[in-house]
């Protein structure tokens, strides 16, 4: 799927997971924290995995009493900060998966700024149901 190599990223993604799914899922989401270890704001646009059609930033939100995913085309990450993508907040949508994830598995996912800068990341996979990381 990707044709050039990661640039070099000031971008780091720590204890990056994901739960496993019943067979048949086609959505999966991806938690971790994301730091920008760099002197800028990375604004971040895109997600690309091979394992699922497509890859969006998505938040839980409160809307009319009820908790509901919206999608954020972009978020940033401060110079020399940190953001927590956790159950029930900011997090990563997989969606069109192509193959169960299974305990105990890992896949890869990019993050790609829109500066070009891009990371890759080993997303480890937990439990069904799992709150925190594996």
């Amino acid at each position: 799927m990707w044709t050039q190599a990661a640039l070099a990223s000031p971008l780091v993604m720590d204890n990056a997971w994901s739960r496993a799914t019943v067979p048949g899922a086609t959505s999966a989401a991806v938690y971790g924290t994301l730091v920008n270890t760099g002197e800028q704001t990375l604004v971040i646009d895109r997600i690309e995995t091979d394992i699922a059609e497509v890859g969006q930033m998505h938040e839980t939100v409160l809307e009319a009493d009820m908790m509901r995913m919206k999608h954020r085309h972009h978020f940033s990450v401060a110079a020399g900060q940190a953001i927590e993508l956790s159950p029930g907040k900011l997090h990563i949508m997989l969606m069109g998966v192509k193959k169960n994830l299974v305990a105990g598995e890992t896949f890869v996912i990019r993050i790609v700024a829109d500066s070009g800068e891009s990371l890759d990341v080993t997303v480890k996979i937990g439990q069904m149901g799992q709150m925190t990381a594996p």
